[in-house]
């Protein structure tokens, strides 16, 4: 059961909410695109993953911010591509880096007592966006 707060968190993040619920109601209205719902599970899972394979477990779980704003990528890749082995791959680098982004960003915010909010998931998702352009 703890496990899956780890995949609630983020949703009631984005909405500055407290109630698991709330997150397993945006969880499931995700999947009415279920490009977005299944590309967002993916970069929660991944993002995840990887704060647990550099043993940077207490923060991601102190501060939602590190999950949520992955957790955007991930629904903005999903919004704009179809779900592809191609299109997982991408969203699990831009998840990784949306996080490994949060953490340097927020090392230097801490400094100035400013909030980070989803400055990484505007900086990664511009970055997609204009690689996607044709």
């Amino acid at each position: 059961m703890q496990k899956l707060k780890f995949i609630f968190r983020p949703y009631i993040s984005i909405l500055f909410l407290r109630d698991v619920k709330a997150g397993v109601i945006l969880f499931l209205l995700s999947f009415l695109l279920p490009s977005v719902g299944v590309l967002g599970l993916v970069a929660i899972i991944s993002t995840i993953l990887f704060a647990e394979l550099i043993n940077i477990r207490e923060e991601y779980l102190k501060y939602g911010f590190y999950l949520y704003n992955s957790l955007l990528v991930g629904m903005g890749v999903g919004y704009y591509l179809d779900i592809t082995f191609i299109t997982i791959l991408l969203t699990v680098m831009l998840s990784i880096l949306t996080f490994l982004i949060s953490f340097a960003i927020n090392r230097v915010f801490m400094k100035y007592s400013l909030p980070l909010l989803s400055l990484p998931f505007a900086i990664v998702s511009m970055f997609f966006y204009l690689a996607s352009l044709k």
